[in-house]
């Protein structure tokens, strides 16, 4: 339940976060020459890009990759992978969503396969038997589901915490982070 409060949270600031930096965007020069080196480049916004970056960089070198040394000193390799099954299979619900929008069912039922017999057999997602019935991970989340509908990526974006992206993944994102059973769930019960 915390997991999904943090995605929704995430989610939520990144919409924030990409607000400010599409109205923080400059004006494409008028030049035609100009406006061709500036159309060619696919990361108008480089100075905030390259700051937020260092951010990420120094957040990275003084907090995660100290947390993420002991937990792989505390955590034996199986049971990291039984964490990581776990999580991966909370996201399935969002995948079968975003396979069903994208018009892929064939897609969506394996992801829907994979969601019931891993929930119950698999305890939880612990472990993974749908994928010893040949059910194959599956992929989908609404930043894709908007490239299949044809809406163009944006400009280059370097996210706090979240990295790179670009304004239509992150939209993306925070849709996924809304439609995310787990996080409704966490938000009915007032753990939100």
């Amino acid at each position: 339940m915390i997991a999904a409060s943090l995605r929704g949270a995430l989610g939520r600031g990144a919409a924030l976060i990409l607000a400010a930096l599409i109205v923080a965007c400059a004006a494409p020069p008028h030049d035609p020459a100009a406006r061709a080196a500036y159309e060619q480049n696919n990361d108008p916004l480089e100075p905030a890009n390259r700051k937020i970056l260092e951010a990420n960089q120094f957040i990275d070198r003084i907090l995660l990759k100290p947390v993420t040394k002991l937990y792989m000193t505390v955590v034996p390799e199986g049971g990291r992978g039984a964490v990581h099954r776990a999580l991966d299979n909370m996201t399935q619900p969002v995948v079968v969503i975003n396979n069903v929008l994208q018009g892929s069912p064939h897609r969506a039922g394996i992801a829907l396969g994979r969601f019931v017999a891993n929930s119950t057999l698999g305890l939880g997602g612990l472990l993974d038997p749908a994928a010893k019935w040949g059910l194959e991970p599956q992929t989908g989340d609404f930043g894709q589901t908007l490239f299949t509908w044809g809406v163009p990526s944006g400009p280059y974006l370097i996210t706090p915490l979240l990295g790179p992206s670009t304004p239509r993944d992150l939209f993306g994102m925070g849709a996924d982070a809304y439609i995310d059973p787990f996080s409704f769930v966490a938000t009915v019960e007032g753990l939100d």
